[in-house]
């Protein structure tokens, strides 16, 4: 029953977050106005807006105009939903697995919008960071104490890309969180293989064509997430 409800929770939280990340790229409240479709701008029907069920419902198009809905959603909501499940099955109904997921809600929600715009909310990034590292400050004070002179390092080359305009200031505050709420080697392993899938995703487009590096990160955290995961099963 709890991973049903941690399910659930997954596909509607992955719902919510890239309605969050439109929501933002246009400039739109988040309240105002309802749920639209995007070609032909018709208010949605609560069914059209069950995760997963409502795309399959709709055959993948829009119930009014029959224009093609994007793919990702679902994708990304079943996804989250057996990731959140997972979770649960370790973690149980407890606080510690509400802020797991929401942390990974956290990510996913800027990882969407860095791809939409290049860019990310300032409050939704500094504010999120901030409430996770105050949540785990044990953990954090711990990273930092063990490890802070690799952590200087790592901030340090990180600045230097900024300086070069190769990196952004949102990519190097998720690292560092990530690498303080889960450690510096953990994050280490994060942060080579989001190269990787940045570089094997993009590696057509040339050294000159600016790409966002958020969603890799996030793909390279969920990766990682999930295979400690599973060689725990």
């Amino acid at each position: 029953m709890q991973e049903f409800l941690f399910f659930s929770l997954g596909a509607c939280c992955a719902s919510f977050a890239v309605c969050c990340a439109d929501r933002f790229a246009k400039g739109q409240s988040l309240l105002f106005p309802g749920s639209y479709c995007d070609h032909c701008f018709h208010p949605l029907t609560w069914w059209q807006l069950i995760p997963v069920v409502g795309w399959l419902l709709q055959g993948g198009k829009c119930f009014f105009c029959h224009a093609k809905i994007s793919i990702l959603s679902p994708c990304l909501e079943l996804f989250y939903a057996c990731l959140f499940a997972l979770l649960c099955s370790f973690y149980g109904l407890t606080l510690f697995a509400l802020i797991l997921c929401a942390f990974q809600l956290w990510l996913l929600v800027l990882a969407l919008e860095d791809r939409l715009t290049m860019s990310v909310s300032t409050y939704l990034l500094y504010g999120g960071a901030a409430l996770f590292i105050a949540a785990f400050w044990r953990t954090a004070w711990l990273t930092l104490c063990q490890n802070g002179l690799e952590l200087a390092g790592i901030l340090l080359f990180l600045f230097g890309l900024q300086f070069k305009r190769k990196f952004g200031s949102a990519d190097t505050i998720v690292i560092l969180t990530l690498m303080l709420l889960n450690g510096f080697y953990f994050g280490s392993k994060v942060l080579f293989l989001a190269a990787c899938i940045f570089l094997l995703l993009h590696w057509t487009k040339g050294p000159a064509a600016k790409a966002a590096f958020l969603p890799s990160l996030t793909a390279g955290y969920v990766c990682l997430v999930l295979f400690n995961q599973i060689l725990r099963l």
